[in-house]
């Protein structure tokens, strides 16, 4: 085990949440915050925990891929990380919900919160790192 190997965690769907209501002028530039966040260790890597919609279950690379394609709205988010050294970006899955009294229909992520407990436990475990960063809201 490297001396100060830091791994972070992050919740896309929080922190794009926080973004909008907290700060919306502003546009996260994920390189620098992930830089910022990691200063003084060594960054083992960054997990980037995001959805496709409607996905039920957790999708092969090939999948993700194909689903991109078909869906151009994704193409800036996929840009954008792109440019983020050590990054490794994990797909979960979108469900849609209708709410009973309304009617109106909200979106929840799916297998993102076990996605990144397993791969914090599993790190962890094999003595990968020495420190976690969690960027998530729902803990």
């Amino acid at each position: 085990m490297s001396s100060n190997q830091t791994a972070i965690f992050i919740d896309a769907g929080y922190l794009s949440a926080l973004m909008k209501i907290k700060f919306p002028e502003i546009r996260l530039d994920l390189a620098k915050f992930t830089e910022h966040l990691s200063q003084g260790s060594s960054l083992l890597r960054t997990y980037y925990y995001t959805q496709l919609p409607e996905i039920r279950t957790v999708e092969s690379e090939g999948e993700v891929l194909r689903r991109v394609r078909r869906a151009p709205w994704l193409v800036p988010l996929i840009n954008n990380l792109k440019n983020v050294s050590r990054l490794k970006v994990r797909w979960g899955g979108e469900r849609s919900v209708q709410c009973m009294r309304c009617k109106d229909i909200t979106y929840r992520q799916k297998y993102i919160d076990v996605m990144l407990a397993i791969d914090l436990i599993t790190l962890s475990r094999d003595k990968s790192i020495d420190r976690a960063i969690l960027v998530a809201g729902d803990a």
